[in-house]
């Protein structure tokens, strides 16, 4: 399957947006955290909402 660049994230045409890439990185960085931060429960948020069995940590 060649590559066309129409799949891709950044084309060129468009200038690189630190306030995009951010919000991307916090975004991350919070799924990261609902998998591994445990509550007074004993659980994280991704165990309570059925999303996990079990904390990464």
């Amino acid at each position: 399957m060649p590559h066309d660049g129409q799949n891709t994230a950044w084309h060129g045409y468009q200038r690189y947006s630190d306030r995009r890439m951010t919000g991307k990185r916090l975004t991350e960085i919070h799924t990261v955290a609902n998998l591994i931060s445990v509550s007074t429960y004993g659980k994280t948020l991704a165990i309570l909402l059925g999303l996990a069995k079990q904390s990464l940590t």
